[in-house]
C-alpha cells in the first residue's frame, strides 16, 4: 500500500510517507515508507532530503502568505500568520472565516472557492504536524543546508517561511556553528542583539541545538522571540540539554537508566510512540531490546551505491514477551544504552561489541536527545545538567 501511495506520486502522498519513513510503530511500514522515498529521489537524482523539502506543498499561498478564494462577486483573501494560522479577510474587514454563498454571488465558483477552502484547512493541519515533527528531527539529525536550499525551503514556500520565522538558525563551517540568526516576517535577517545580518555565499545553514549556545545566547534570543509574539513551532530554545560525564565519555554503554523498573506494556508504548523499535524475537519468543536508527545523510555514489551517515541507538532491559499474552503486562527492568552507527543492525548479544561506539564519538546534540527521549520515559538516576 506504501508503494502505491509513492507511484501516484503527488506531493501531498510523498510528504506523508516522508513521515511514516520517520516515524511509524510497525517497522516493515516505517521500511517500506524509506525504500518507496528512496526510490522516487533516485528516480529525479536527489537524495531522499532533497525530495522531502521539494514536495512540502505550498497550499496555494504566495510569497505574501496570501491566498484568494472568488466568489464571483466578492472575493476573499486568506493569511497565513507566522503563528501558522489563518486569518481571513473581506476587503478590509478581518472575518472568522469564509461565509456561505450568497445570493449575489456566482454559485458554481462560490461553491467551488468554499470547497477548496475546507480542503486547504484540513491539508494545512496535516502540513504542520508534518513539518513540526520532520524540523524537530532534523535538530536532532544535525542536517544543514546550503543558503541557495534553504532559500527555495523556507523563503520561496509560504508555509515552510512561516516555521523558519520562529526558530532560530546558525551558520556552520565545518560542522562548527558561526553566527546565529533569525529569518524575520519581512524577509530580513537578525541577530540575537537586533543587528540586520546578511547570510554569507555557500554558506551551511542548520537548526541550533541549546547544547551549542550559552545561557546568555538563550536569554538573547528567548527575548526576542517574546518581543516578537513568536511562538516556537517547538521546543527549541527551551529544550533540556543532557551532557554526558567526563567517566561516561569513556565508556562504550551507559547506564544511568539502569535498574529503572516499570510495567512492559507501558515501556512498549512510550518506546513505540518515541519512534523506538521493539528488538528481534529470541529465546521463548521473548526480546531484550530496543533500537532505533536516525540517518542525517543520504548519498548516491557515482557507482551506484548508497551511502548513510548517521548514529543508531539501543536500550537493552530484563525482556518481555513478544506476544502480550497477559493486557496487563509484566514488570520490567531496564539495563544498559548503547550507541553505534546507524544501520550497524548491533545485538544485544553482540559479545565481541564491534558496533559499538563510545560515547565520546558520540555527536552532542544526539546524546543530548536521546537521553531527552528516555528521561521522558524512565526515571534516570541523574539530573540534567
Amino acid at each position: 500500500a506504501v508503494k502505491a501511495m509513492a507511484l501516484g506520486g503527488s506531493s501531498e502522498a510523498l510528504m506523508n510517507i516522508d513521515n511514516m519513513s520517520r516515524k511509524f510503530k510497525n517497522k516493515q511500514v516505517r521500511a517500506a515508507a524509506g525504500e518507496s522515498l528512496a526510490n522516487a529521489a533516485d528516480a529525479l537524482g536527489i537524495t531522499t532530503e532533497e525530495l522531502a523539502d521539494k514536495i512540502v506543498p505550498d497550499l496555494g499561498f504566495d510569497k505574501n502568505l496570501c491566498r484568494e478564494f472568488d466568489y464571483g462577486s466578492r472575493q476573499f483573501k486568506v493569511y497565513i500568520t507566522p503563528s501558522l494560522e489563518l486569518e481571513c479577510f473581506n476587503g478590509d474587514k478581518k472575518i472568522k472565516t469564509l461565509p456561505k454563498p450568497g445570493a449575489n454571488d456566482d454559485e458554481a465558483k462560490a461553491n467551488a472557492a468554499l470547497a477548496d477552502f475546507k480542503e486547504m484547512k484540513k491539508q494545512l493541519k496535516n502540513v504542520i504536524t508534518a513539518q513540526r515533527a520532520r524540523l524537530e528531527y532534523v535538530l536532532m539529525c544535525d542536517r544543514k543546508w546550503t543558503a541557495e536550499k534553504w532559500n527555495e525551503l523556507f523563503v520561496d514556500n509560504a508555509v515552510m517561511h512561516c516555521f523558519a520565522i520562529g526558530l532560530i538558525w546558525g551558520v556552520y563551517e565545518n560542522g562548527r556553528l558561526g553566527t546565529t540568526f533569525r529569518y524575520m516576517d519581512d524577509g530580513s535577517f537578525t541577530t540575537s542583539d537586533g543587528e540586520e545580518f546578511t547570510i554569507p555565499e555557500g554558506a551551511q545553514i542548520g537548526l541550533i541545538h541549546p547544547i551549542e549556545l550559552t545561557k546568555e545566547q538563550i536569554a538573547e534570543w528567548s527575548e526576542q522571540l517574546e518581543d516578537f509574539e513568536i511562538t516556537q513551532p517547538f521546543d527549541q530554545l527551551k529544550r533540556p540539554v543532557f551532557l554526558p560525564t567526563a567517566e561516561e565519555l569513556e565508556a562504550n554503554t551507559l547506564s544511568r537508566f539502569d535498574g529503572v523498573e516499570l510495567n512492559s506494556l507501558t515501556l512498549v508504548n512510550k518506546m513505540t510512540k518515541l519512534g523506538w523499535y521493539k528488538g528481534y524475537a529470541e529465546d521463548a519468543g521473548f526480546f531484550y531490546y530496543f533500537y532505533r536508527d536516525d540517518f542525517s545523510k543520504r548519498t548516491k555514489n557515482p557507482d551506484g551505491t548508497v551511502s548513510q551517515e548517521g548514529f543508531g541507538v539501543l536500550l537493552t532491559f530484563s525482556g518481555a514477551s513478544v506476544v502480550v499474552y497477559d493486557f496487563e503486562g509484566e514488570e520490567v527492568t531496564t539495563e544498559k544504552l548503547i550507541f553505534c552507527k546507524a544501520g550497524s543492525n548491533i545485538g544485544y548479544y553482540d559479545k565481541d561489541q564491534k558496533g559499538w561506539l563510545k560515547i565520546s564519538e558520540v555527536s552532542d546534540r544526539y546524546f543530548s536527545e536521546i537521553v531527552m527521549q528516555l528521561s521522558a520515559v524512565l526515571a534516570p538516576k541523574e539530573k540534567e545538567e
